[in-house]
């Protein structure tokens, strides 16, 4: 029943997420540009330091954070799709899976960025 619709929707948008500029492409964007934002904010708190507790410093540290969340998010992706596997919608339930999580990433950023206290 879900198969129908996933190809009707397939069908109505292109299979590449990469290529449909309302989709993973904006995601992507607003993304790159919240990381920007929260790692500006990251280095401003690094000028408070030096640190001496032994941790990396706030910018290190969103750096490794979004590092291993994009192989978490790409992995998850490749997984998702593999219900499909092999078939016309696999590429798009892939694709639908990394603007979902893109956008999740996103809020998270955002919130984190703004949960930090000023300066």
């Amino acid at each position: 029943m879900l198969l129908p619709l996933l190809l009707a929707v397939a069908a109505a948008r292109p299979a590449d997420p990469a290529a449909d500029p309302a989709g993973y492409a904006s995601a992507d964007a607003e993304l790159n540009a919240e990381y920007a934002r929260a790692m500006a904010s990251m280095r401003r708190r690094d000028r408070g330091g030096p640190f001496d507790d032994g941790d990396p410093t706030y910018a290190a540290a969103l750096t490794a954070a979004q590092r291993a969340w994009l192989r978490f998010r790409d992995a998850e992706c490749r997984l998702a799709g593999f219900e499909y596997r092999g078939g016309s919608a696999q590429r798009l339930s892939s694709g639908t899976c990394l603007t979902t999580l893109t956008r999740d990433r996103t809020r998270q950023l955002r919130q984190l960025r703004r949960n930090l206290t000023p300066l």
